[in-house]
């Protein structure tokens, strides 16, 4: 590896996560908590989540900014079973994903997921997936959903009851 593209290893890091920091950004260790949305959703990685290298397969950060999504919208009250209710649905528009850091088998991560714009017939959540135990955020996005009106299967404007609780 050329040098000019190193970081230093910390002696305080614990193994196996030290070679996380050779060859990363500097800016994937947590400077700011602010950074990082109030909600989150601890998940652990599983075997299953993992690649031939050994770290998270890319796709399933976006994975796991869903779960982290859904468990966000439960704890605002808005379940799939709510949204049922209120007759409607929701689909991905957009997603995008910055990689910083690489996460492990039995890794504990935080998924934290907040609102960064609220659009007529929209809603775009950040997510930033974090790793406590050393203090690294390994990937941060967001996530485009489009409302829907069931059954027709619409857009629809987001309903006044979420706008409110989406501003909590």
């Amino acid at each position: 590896m050329d040098s000019t593209h190193s970081c230093q290893v910390e002696a305080s890091l614990p193994a196996p996560h030290a070679d996380t920091i050779e060859g990363c950004r500097p800016e994937a260790l947590v400077s700011n908590p602010s950074e990082l949305p109030a909600f989150f959703h601890p998940l652990r990685v599983r075997y299953a989540d993992t690649d031939a290298q050994g770290h998270v397969y890319f796709a399933n950060h976006l994975t796991y900014a869903d779960e982290g999504l859904s468990a966000w919208m439960r704890h605002i009250g808005w379940s799939s079973e709510r949204t049922e209710r209120e007759g409607i649905d929701f689909v991905f528009a957009d997603a995008r994903a910055q990689y910083r850091a690489r996460a492990f088998f039995e890794d504990l991560l935080h998924i934290h997921v907040g609102v960064e714009h609220i659009g007529r017939t929209s809603l775009v959540t950040r997510f930033v997936i974090h790793r406590p135990a050393d203090d690294t955020i390994l990937s941060m996005g967001a996530l485009v959903q489009v409302c829907l009106s069931m059954p027709a299967r619409e857009k629809t404007p987001l309903p006044d009851a979420l706008r409110t609780d989406l501003q909590v």
